[in-house]
């Protein structure tokens, strides 16, 4: 919670593009480095997009120190549950890892060489586990 907040205030203190910069070279994000210039590109054009203020309540509202916690209710859910993780993110694929014992019905995927942003730097494989799992409209 004290990390969510310290970068809600850097980025009404720093603005948008300097938080990016900043966000952007977490360790968490080393893995993109490897994505095409244009994949990259595209991503900074749409973070732009955001404002200061809802970035920063972003942070502080949905951080993962405020999340709440679904362990108990992922064992009881009734429907099928398929994890994706990056198995370059070694602290989600733990935590998914665990998940996944929790229930039989929770499968892990992990995208090979992908980070902490699998949609970004896996997204076929994100559509394909998608489309494996929602039948499609006839």
């Amino acid at each position: 919670v004290q990390w969510d907040n310290a970068q809600a205030q850097a980025i009404l203190d720093k603005g948008v593009a300097a938080f990016m910069d900043d966000w952007q070279a977490l360790s968490l994000f080393d893995t993109q480095q490897t994505l095409p210039a244009a994949t990259l590109k595209a991503q900074r054009a749409q973070r732009q997009q955001h404002t200061a203020q809802g970035l920063s309540w972003a942070m502080q509202t949905l951080g993962l120190g405020r999340m709440p916690s679904a362990w108990n209710e992922l064992s009881a859910a009734r429907v099928p549950l398929r994890l994706l993780c990056g198995e370059a993110d070694p602290k989600f694929t733990a935590l998914a890892r665990s998940i996944t014992q929790t229930a039989p019905h929770i499968a892990l995927q992990c995208a090979p060489s992908a980070g902490h942003n699998v949609p970004l730097e896996a997204p076929a494989l994100v559509a394909k586990q998608v489309l494996a799992l929602a039948p499609l409209p006839s």
